[in-house]
């Protein structure tokens, strides 16, 4: 395993996502809903290692782009 300058270890690097794999994840998703849903629901259902915000900017993203509607509780 190689080490940084500080002599730790290095932690491999995570996959990164191709452009457009998460939105469709989301979309994945959503399909799957029983009914309407919020972001933590969404969340969950992608694996919960992905932080709330990053969840929220997927979907602000796509209902600017029409594929999602929102409804606020």
């Amino acid at each position: 395993m190689e080490q940084e300058e500080t002599g730790q270890p290095r932690r491999p690097r995570a996959r990164r996502r191709g452009q457009g794999e998460l939105e469709v994840q989301v979309l994945s998703a959503l399909c799957e809903a029983p009914g309407p849903v919020d972001t933590a629901w969404v969340r969950e259902r992608l694996g919960g290692d992905l932080a709330y915000t990053t969840v929220i900017t997927i979907l602000t993203r796509l209902l600017a782009k029409g594929a999602v509607v929102r409804e606020r509780v």
